[in-house]
């Protein structure tokens, strides 16, 4: 009689191995659903090469090459960011950068065979937007159930995406940003009036209907507007909740030597709309008048906004735009901001020096878009040269604004210098230093047809 065994067999414990692999993708979502590139990179290290195969190492393969288990996991990754990409641009929000780290764990059964039992991703996705991180995640559990190639796997394929939110608006619209845009309209209205005046009266636009302002802020531009076109409604828009609760709450400024109508008032009123969207509210379309200043930086494609503004003016009306063209400075503290003001806005894929651009757009416009009707009436540069201690104050608040921002997370004592250094020309005696920007003032009528 066979004594039964005292402890069962104690089997082995499988191998398991481990798969990690890169996917990468820059670029703008902004652009829309239809535009925005595919192509992607993927790498499965240490292999060096994207065609070649082999198996894993573990099973006597090359490990320059790759393998089918380093395919399924870098499959799963691209999957989970081309879905995520597409997911992303229906809801309008402007993916910028993607980089995700996947890893995979397989398991062999003991009797020659395994199969992966978990793949894992760790997309790091740089966004800008007015979204929440809470919506992100939605719109990336959204793609993960979309994605054909996890739908397509036995494992389980975990997501676990983390997010730098660059907001849309560089800038912000804070109590402080709006004492900025204060500062701003101090310096810039002159000018500004004068150019918006000049325009309508050349243009023979003597009984102005309707006249739009374009990201009006808290309402300084729109009030400018009204008084230098003497238009019988202006109306603002601005994508700012708080900057329109601000221009509804201010009371309106009667013009002095701009021209209102007879009774010295005008009708304004402030929506909450994105200018990049189309059409605008219906209080807001077929305008005499549409005027945007210091909007375009903010803006990635200006050749569409401008093309699509245009299609909003009234036929014979005109569209003004009032943008930087450059901005030139002796002084070091004003220099060192204006370098972090572009280094902000290229973050975003757009420019400090937007007027550059206008030519361009006009030209592209009028060589390609032959639904739009237009011709540019007025196309100059002019000087706007501030004390530079206004200049210095306005740059102070500014930096006060966004130096928060997650491009900046780990230069605050940089920061620091710079503002103090900002302080100190703001507070000091005017002196022998200048700041100059050179606006590019560009007037085009829309044409009947």
């Amino acid at each position: 009689m066979v004594a039964p065994a005292e402890t069962a067999a104690v089997r082995p414990t499988p191998p398991t191995h481990s798969y990690s692999v890169t996917c990468e993708w820059s670029g703008s979502t902004g652009v829309g659903y239809d535009r925005y590139s595919r192509a992607h990179v993927g790498h499965a290290p240490p292999a060096a090469t994207a065609v070649r195969l082999s198996s894993d190492p573990a099973f006597r393969g090359d490990p320059s090459l790759l393998n089918p288990e380093q395919l399924v996991v870098l499959a799963a990754a691209s999957c989970q960011l081309l879905a995520f990409l597409a997911i992303a641009a229906r809801a309008r929000v402007d993916v910028r950068d993607y980089q995700d780290t996947g890893s995979a764990v397989m398991t062999e059964d003991g009797r020659g065979g395994g199969a992966i039992t978990e793949i894992t991703l760790r997309p790091r996705i740089t966004v800008v937007t007015d979204a929440t991180e809470e919506r992100l995640r939605r719109l990336a559990q959204l793609a993960h159930e979309q994605c054909f190639i996890a739908a397509s796997l036995n494992c389980p394929v975990n997501v676990s995406p983390t997010f730098e939110i660059l907001t849309p608006y560089a800038f912000r619209d804070t109590d402080t940003a709006a004492r900025r845009l204060a500062l701003v309209s101090d310096v810039f209205d002159p000018g500004s009036r004068a150019f918006i005046h000049d325009r309508v009266r050349a243009a023979g636009l003597s009984d102005v209907r309707l006249a739009v302002d374009l990201g009006c802020g808290p309402g300084h531009t729109t009030r400018l507007l009204a008084a230098a076109t003497g238009a019988a409604r202006t109306v603002g828009l601005d994508a700012s909740t708080a900057f329109v609760a601000t221009a509804v709450g201010t009371e309106p400024v009667s013009a002095q030597g701009g021209g209102l109508s007879a009774d010295g008032a005008t009708e304004l009123a402030f929506l909450r709309h994105d200018v990049s969207r189309l059409p605008f509210p219906a209080q807001a379309r077929k305008a005499d008048v549409v005027y945007a200043r210091l909007l375009l930086p903010h803006l990635v494609d200006v050749t569409d906004a401008i093309g699509g503004w245009i299609t909003q003016v009234a036929p014979h009306g005109l569209l003004l735009l009032d943008e930087v063209e450059s901005i030139d400075t002796d002084q070091p503290a004003l220099a060192a901001y204006l370098d972090h003001a572009r280094h902000l806005l290229a973050a975003r894929g757009t420019t400090l020096h937007a007027g550059r651009l206008v030519n361009t757009a006009l030209h592209d416009l009028a060589a390609h878009s032959p639904g739009t009707s237009f011709e540019v009436e007025y196309n100059a540069t002019e000087p706007v040269r501030p004390p530079v201690p206004a200049a210095a104050e306005m740059f102070g608040l500014n930096l006060a604004v966004w130096r928060d921002d997650p491009l900046y997370r780990d230069r605050q004592p940089e920061l620091d210098r710079l503002a103090a250094d900002l302080a100190a020309l703001a507070a000091g005696p005017e002196h022998d230093g200048h700041i100059t920007w050179t606006m590019r003032r560009v007037a085009v009528r829309r044409l009947a047809g």
